[in-house]
């Protein structure tokens, strides 16, 4: 019978509806910014569902729709007292612009440049010599020169906060929605003059100690690699990615291989492989049990070797339960252990919720369970070597196939080829690791490093290599998706009703949902493919391209400092609107452009660059000069800073020209 069907699935993976209720609680919660009324709507639904369980004693649907709810209410409870917005209402209220304040490092980028990445805990808001205590995270970038700054430093400044916004450029990425995920709404940038230290906290032994580890083991690798291969080495068995110059990251990027570059589910999944493979040639005398708690008690001390970051914990975590399972339970259903450590880790943190690396890692493993069976079957080969080969890449397709629509709203690219990197990498990544791991073990050995040395650096050359290779292939990349939420949802929920509807019609229709999905997508990415504009960018330095066919053509005011950042602001507005970009740095001269029909001229005046397109005049204001009254036939566009009287200011965002109705 269907129905007994359907109880069955809820009875065995109850944790796949729990989650579900407690993360659809989460995104409510985000509407809920009081604790108090969050606290009232969870006790008065919990009054209602005790005393309607006790009348009526629920039964079948009745009891799922109640316990569903109860898991709804306890995601927007757990979730509104994590993001303590309050508490942001509080210090925006308390703190003035220019108060002094005392906040704490509780991490710090382990980038070697002159301004680090910090998250800090505001500790309390100056005003006068009263100190107001808060309990807000915020984000600080911090010079650090002349002074080192360590975690756990209690620092004093001035310098000003301000809420995290949005440039809101073409294909800039979401900066507000990605730290407020993280509960963090303010940011500020601290000169090495406009900060002091207070007071150092010293580590507690295991910090120091694993800190100390931690600087041995890229010690070892500093010693035997440079470059580009030191970088790749201490990303790929580190975690530390502070050395990957731009080129090598974009490289992976492109090939659909960055999230190697990640200590993340894929490394503790071949970690975790790589521990069983050598404890299996030990059966003759270690159990079963016994090498899977040894497995696992390895895998957590590879978590703290990478520093026990967020990303790491996650994995080993989930690979943890789904070990123990196996260990500890006669029958198991692993969607249900997969959902089960996603609900705790919610509970933990329902932050984590909005971490892209949650998302991706997550989806990527519901993909394996869900879709790798039946790709598998699909190609039966009987050759050992092709058909583990052939097992990889089934894993690969299936984890690619949840994760594409997620990837596609988030980077607006999708690697072509990325079943082809999926192969090479799955050998490359797993050498890398194990001879990466062994590396550490006969490091003193001076023979024994030397060969192991030599092993890793011809395979480090390989893999860069390879990766080049991969992104150099004609259309590796395939730019210009803009995809929404909407279609993500739409998208996966076809993906599972193509795999577990029984009925006719389900299938069908989930068939037509995904071909309509395509089709609406193949056509909003020819409209960007095609798009042709003029764009002023919202920067603190003068950005403008001009986009027509397959070209995009940028005008920047600067030198090569500013060249790169015009370089980061194209590179995003190229994943939505791809073409070959060329870069023209501005300095007193007038610039024309003969684009087929169009015709766009820029001028340098003074304080200000004339544009013209198609006889159609803008004035682009980079100093504060009022120009109202002197040139009525100009509309005046002015850079983010500027407060003269301007027709547009960029501020809210960058000012688009689209050249078809410029005319």
């Amino acid at each position: 019978m269907p129905t007994e069907t359907a109880t069955y699935h809820f009875y065995r993976q109850p944790f796949v509806l729990i989650f579900t209720c407690f993360a659809t609680g989460i995104l409510v919660g985000q509407f809920i910014r009081d604790y108090n009324t969050s606290i009232f709507l969870f006790c008065c639904f919990s009054i209602v569902s005790i005393t309607a369980f006790y009348r009526d004693r629920l039964k079948g649907k009745l009891f799922f729709l109640f316990a569903g709810l109860a898991f709804m209410f306890l995601g927007i409870l757990v979730y509104v007292n994590k993001a303590n917005r309050s508490e942001v209402n509080r210090f925006e209220k308390i703190y003035a612009g220019n108060n002094p304040y005392l906040f704490r490092i509780t991490e710090i980028s382990k980038s070697g440049s002159a301004w680090r990445k910090c998250v800090a805990e505001m500790v309390g808001v100056y005003n006068g010599d009263k100190l107001t205590e808060l309990n807000q995270p915020f984000l600080v970038f911090l010079e650090q020169e002349g002074l080192h700054a360590e975690k756990g430093d209690l620092l004093i400044s001035a310098a000003e906060i301000s809420p995290i916004e949005n440039r809101n450029n073409p294909g800039e990425f979401d900066a507000v929605k990605y730290w407020e995920g993280k509960g963090i709404y303010h940011l500020t940038f601290i000169g090495s003059a406009a900060y002091r230290l207070i007071d150092r906290t010293e580590q507690g032994w295991f910090e120091t100690k694993i800190s100390s580890l931690n600087d041995y083991l890229s010690q070892v690798f500093e010693r035997h690699f440079e470059g580009q291969q030191l970088g790749v080495m201490k990303a790929l068995v580190l975690g530390d990615k502070s050395l990957l110059d731009s080129e090598t990251k974009s490289s992976f990027s492109n090939s659909g291989a960055m999230h190697v570059l990640a200590v993340s589910g894929l490394h503790i999944g071949l970690i975790l492989y790589l521990f069983l493979f050598v404890l299996e040639r030990m059966s003759s005398f270690l159990s079963k049990r016994n090498a899977l708690l040894i497995v696992i008690a390895l895998l957590w001390i590879y978590a703290v070797i990478t520093g026990l970051s967020p990303s790491v914990i996650r994995a080993v975590f989930m690979f943890t339960v789904l070990a123990g399972t196996q260990l500890f339970a006669k029958k198991y259903d692993s969607m249900n252990v997969l959902f089960f450590s996603a609900f705790v880790l919610l509970i933990f943190n329902p932050l984590y919720l909005f971490d892209i690396g949650f998302q991706l890692s997550y989806l990527a493993m519901v993909g394996i369970f869900v879709f790798y069976g039946p790709i598998e079957k699909t190609i039966v080969i009987h050759n050992w070597l092709l058909n583990k080969v052939w097992q990889g890449t089934a894993i690969g397709f299936a984890a690619q196939l949840m994760t594409a629509p997620l990837s596609l709203y988030y980077f607006h690219q999708f690697p072509n080829y990325f079943v082809l990197t999926n192969i090479g990498m799955m050998a490359f990544s797993g050498l890398i690791l194990g001879f990466g791991l062994g590396f550490f073990a006969v490091a003193e050995v001076g023979f024994l490093a030397k060969i192991v040395g030599f092993f890793l650096w011809f395979i480090l050359l390989l893999t860069i290599e390879f990766i080049e290779w991969v992104e150099q292939l004609p259309g590796a990349v395939a730019y210009g998706y803009t995809f929404s939420l909407l279609f993500v949802a739409l998208l996966t929920l076809a993906f599972f009703y193509l795999r577990y509807g029984q009925r006719k019609w389900t299938f069908v229709g989930a068939s037509i949902s995904i071909l309509v999905i395509f089709i609406v997508i193949t056509i909003e990415r020819n409209q960007n493919m095609h798009q042709e504009e003029v764009c002023v960018f919202n920067t603190n330095q003068l950005i403008v391209s001009i986009k027509q066919g397959n070209e995009i053509y940028c005008f920047y005011k600067g030198q090569e400092k500013e060249l790169n950042k015009a370089k980061f602001a194209l590179e995003s507005y190229s994943k939505i609107y791809p073409g070959k970009i060329h870069y023209q740095s501005l300095t007193d001269s007038s610039y024309s452009l003969k684009l087929s029909d169009e015709h766009i001229e820029i001028k340098h005046q003074k304080g200000f660059y004339q544009l013209e397109v198609n006889k159609e005049k803008y004035a682009i204001l980079y100093k504060n000069n009022d120009l109202s009254n002197v040139y009525d036939d100009l509309t005046i566009i002015g850079l983010p800073y500027i407060s003269s009287p301007v027709d547009v200011s960029l501020k809210t965002g960058s000012y688009r020209i689209p050249l078809n109705q410029a005319l």
